[in-house]
């Protein structure tokens, strides 16, 4: 077995593995006690390769019907409104760094919860019978994904910008 081989043609499969492993992490992060941050780059990485994924996935990407429109539309739309969602489950406050790196200075946290988990759940279950509905979307996953992080994390740094104008700025 060429090792070369195994990785071309297993390219795809081996980027979403990426995509599920960082999406996991990033949503046990979401669950704890963190710093907000204003760090959009890797969502940013995550759309662009999702993207590409889907350009060269897509080359006969074909829309036949109004509903696979809308179909299409709602995978794009949903995401974003999701993200706001789960921007707004947030719990937001004022306090000391839990790592302690930061020389005890306040910053503003933020820490979701069981509701922010469920939401997830619902973007899944979603995710999912859309492209039930239209098997040609799921090549938007990983752009979707990407997309909704970066719209949840621009969300919430704009919420506890306006809850917190000089804090955020330690942050």
């Amino acid at each position: 077995m060429d090792i070369n081989a195994i990785i071309h043609n297993n390219t795809e499969l081996i980027i979403d593995g990426i995509v599920l492993i960082l999406v996991l992490w990033i949503i046990f992060k979401q669950l704890r006690v963190q710093r907000l941050k204003y760090r959009p780059w890797l969502y940013v990485i995550i759309i662009v390769i999702g993207l590409n994924q889907a350009v060269q996935a897509g080359k006969n990407f074909h829309i036949s019907a109004n509903y696979e429109l809308l179909v299409f539309l709602g995978s794009l739309c949903l995401p974003i409104f999701l993200g706001l969602l789960r921007a707004m489950t947030y719990h937001y406050w004022v306090g000391e760094s839990p790592d302690k790196k930061d020389g005890g200075k306040q910053l503003v946290l933020r820490q979701g919860s069981w509701l922010t988990l469920l939401l997830w759940i619902i973007n899944f279950a979603l995710h999912g019978f859309i492209h039930y509905l239209n098997p040609e979307t799921a090549i938007f996953s990983t752009f979707e994904i990407g997309l909704t992080l970066f719209a949840q994390r621009m969300i919430a740094y704009t919420i506890a910008r306006r809850k917190f104008p000089r804090e955020i700025e330690n942050n």
